[in-house]
């Protein structure tokens, strides 16, 4: 007998269209902030380029 599968404690939250939604307080948080500099003009980076400043980071 199958038995139903509970997603609620897996990975992080979505909603309709794949869009992220925080569980915590604090994940709320940080997601407001991240708005916050995206509308103020921010640019964000992509992994790649994050990636590659830890790697110039610990070469120095």
């Amino acid at each position: 007998m199958k038995t139903k599968l509970d997603r609620s404690s897996l990975g992080p939250r979505v909603i309709e269209n794949n869009v992220f939604k925080p569980k915590t307080e604090f994940g709320k948080k940080l997601r407001l902030l991240r708005s916050r500099a995206i509308a103020e003009g921010m640019i964000l980076k992509s992994c790649d380029e994050i990636l590659a400043e830890i790697e110039v980071e610990r070469q120095s």
